[in-house]
C-alpha cells in the first residue's frame, strides 16, 4: 500500500504528462485552468483516503477546518456571501465525517468518492471543467496504485 507522498507524486506526474497530451491535441491548459488541473489532481489523489480518520488527507482537511469553519460561520452571521459559506461549511463537515460514515477501503473507494467530481464542476464555473477532470485523474490513480 503506497504511502500519501507517492499518491501525491502520481497525481502530479499524471496531471502533468496528461495537459501535455492535451496541449497536443489541440485543448490547452494554462494558467489558472492548468492550475486548478494538476492541483485537484493532486487533492484527488489523496481523496480517497479521507475514509480512514489517521489518513494524511483527513489530518489535512482537519486543519483547514480549523480555519475554514470560523471564516463560514463569520460570513454566516454577517449574511455576506451566504450561499459560497453555506456551501463551503457544509462541504468540509460531510467531508470530515466520512470516516463515520464509511469503513475503510469501502465504498468510499469507489464510486461515492468519484461523485464529487460533479460538485467541482457545476460549482466552479470556467474553472470547473479541469478541476473535475484533474479530481477524477488524481482519485482514479489513487485507485490504481492501491490495486498494485
Amino acid at each position: 500500500m503506497p504511502g500519501y507522498k507517492v499518491h501525491l507524486a502520481a497525481g502530479l506526474v499524471l496531471a502533468t504528462l496528461s495537459s501535455m497530451l492535451i496541449s497536443e491535441h489541440g485543448l490547452h491548459l494554462a494558467g489558472t485552468r492548468l492550475a486548478m488541473f494538476v492541483l485537484f489532481a493532486m487533492v484527488g489523489s489523496l481523496a480517497p483516503d479521507l475514509d480512514h480518520h489517521k489518513s494524511k488527507a483527513h489530518r489535512l482537511l482537519g486543519k483547514a477546518a480549523l480555519v475554514i469553519i470560523p471564516i463560514s460561520m463569520i460570513l454566516l452571521l454577517k449574511g455576506v456571501y451566504t450561499m459560497d459559506a453555506l456551501w463551503l461549511l457544509g462541504a468540509v463537515l460531510f467531508l470530515l465525517s466520512i470516516p463515520l460514515i464509511f469503513k475503510h477501503r469501502g465504498l468510499w473507494h469507489f464510486p461515492l468518492g468519484l461523485l464529487l467530481a460533479i460538485p467541482l464542476y457545476l460549482y466552479l464555473g470556467s474553472y470547473g471543467l479541469p478541476s473535475a477532470a484533474g479530481y477524477l485523474l488524481g482519485y482514479i490513480s489513487h485507485l490504481i496504485l492501491d490495486l498494485i
